[in-house]
């Protein structure tokens, strides 16, 4: 199975390689992105710290940032 895919994928070896892992890091900071709403929202907001909501926002943007690529 593995001498046919090689077979087939000559030329586009790379992006081969590339696709499955960018669309592997895409889901990773989907589901990074829940948690951080939560820490938001149970650290941030309950406690009425501003300084955790927006160091948090910004790893949020950070994650959905990453996650486009």
């Amino acid at each position: 199975m593995f001498k046919s895919l090689y077979k087939e994928t000559e030329g586009f070896r790379l992006v081969s390689i590339l696709t499955p892992l960018c669309m592997i890091g895409e889901v990773v900071m989907e589901m990074i992105i829940p948690k951080l709403m939560s820490s938001i929202i149970d650290d941030g907001v309950t406690a009425g710290n501003l300084s955790h909501i927006y160091r948090i926002g910004g790893w949020m943007i950070v994650a959905a940032a990453f996650g486009l690529l």
